[in-house]
């Protein structure tokens, strides 16, 4: 049986807090939904509840976001950070920002809230589709900061050189598929994805499913549909 989900809640508005306890509360898989309205609370609260998935509001009180996440880190390691944002949200991408586990716009409904909550628990990136601008934006400037910084930068390989299932695989990464809905829609095995993802990475020298779902909407990968490859 699956362990019950512990969330932490931290929002600055007590209304939207109120609503976003609603809408996990009277869900079966959650065992106990904590909120807090600032980073200090949070930071509180956290050692305690132990909590699985950390939700937390881009607009954070008291405390930058940047320094919120870092804390959380070093108070709870194996919490994943599911971060509420808006699309002129660029400071949640900026340097030194952690990256989270997942984001999520502030105006998503509470089964989209539940959804995502869940994908983050079970270890799969939620990453909203109108981000795209924004992540794009993160992406380009993670790389000048390399260069800037005089780090070593691999040069990936060119599009062509990814298999015809691997751009398939790609093309749905950058619709915040989960490995289980690519399976699905390319009727493979849920292993068979994990390692053309792996691969994926690895040939276009990137880091995560984020990058990878950044780099398709760069390259306008997103135009391949499932069945456009041979079945591997």
């Amino acid at each position: 049986m699956t362990e019950p989900i512990r969330v932490l809640l931290v929002c600055r508005y007590p209304l939207y807090r109120l609503g976003l306890r609603a809408a996990l509360g009277g869900a079966d898989a959650f065992d106990e939904v904590v909120d807090a309205a600032t980073g200090a609370e949070a930071l509180a609260v956290a050692p305690g509840l132990e909590p699985h998935v950390v939700v937390v509001d881009s607009n954070v009180v008291g405390m930058l976001l940047a320094d919120l996440l870092l804390r959380l880190q070093q108070a709870c390691p194996s919490a994943r950070v599911l971060v509420l944002v808006s699309v002129t949200d660029e400071h949640v991408f900026g340097e030194g920002v952690p990256p989270a586990a997942g984001y999520l716009l502030r105006e998503c409904t509470g089964e989209e809230l539940l959804a995502a909550v869940c994908a983050v628990h079970a270890g799969e990136p939620v990453a909203a589709e109108d981000l795209g601008p924004l992540l794009l934006a993160a992406y380009d400037s993670m790389k000048l900061t390399m260069v800037s910084h005089g780090e070593p930068v691999r040069e990936p390989v060119q599009q062509r050189e990814l298999t015809a299932r691997e751009r398939e695989v790609l093309a749905l990464l950058a619709l915040g598929r989960r490995n289980r809905d690519i399976a699905q829609e390319l009727f493979i095995a849920e292993n068979t994805v994990k390692n053309h993802v792996r691969n994926i990475l690895d040939k276009l020298v990137l880091t995560s499913r984020v990058e990878a779902a950044t780099y398709a909407l760069r390259h306008g990968v997103t135009g391949e549909r499932p069945g456009d490859a041979r079945r591997a």
